[in-house]
């Protein structure tokens, strides 16, 4: 439960600053969860998000634009996801017992709102 209101807050920070400085930030379409060895994983792809068809539930992320996930808060990490709709955002991940990341780009985008 502490983990997903930290993930909550860390989000919720970003936005809120985003909110501040006027900018339309946008998301991946995925959410994850920090793991015991400080790194995260992907609890949930969202349909028809930038990640969908590209990551999968249970990939770990190793960085995110080069930067190392391993020891960064929920928040640190949620910001570095988060981003200008229409930019490019490259996450290095693990699949399932790989041992060597791949490096996945992404592009950013607004959540589409349903039923239209």
């Amino acid at each position: 439960m502490a983990a997903a209101l930290e993930e909550l807050r860390g989000l919720q920070s970003a936005l809120t600053a985003a909110v501040q400085h006027g900018e339309r930030r946008a998301g991946l379409g995925f959410r994850f969860r920090r793991l015991k060895s400080g790194l995260f994983d992907v609890r949930e792809v969202k349909e028809g998000g930038a990640a969908a068809d590209r990551i999968r539930v249970g990939d770990t992320l190793v960085s995110v634009d080069g930067v190392s996930c391993r020891g960064l808060s929920s928040q640190q990490l949620g910001a570095r996801l988060l981003g200008p709709t229409g930019s490019v955002c490259v996450l290095s991940v693990l699949h399932g017992a790989g041992t060597e990341p791949r490096d996945v780009p992404l592009t950013r985008q607004l959540k589409r709102k349903r039923g239209g």
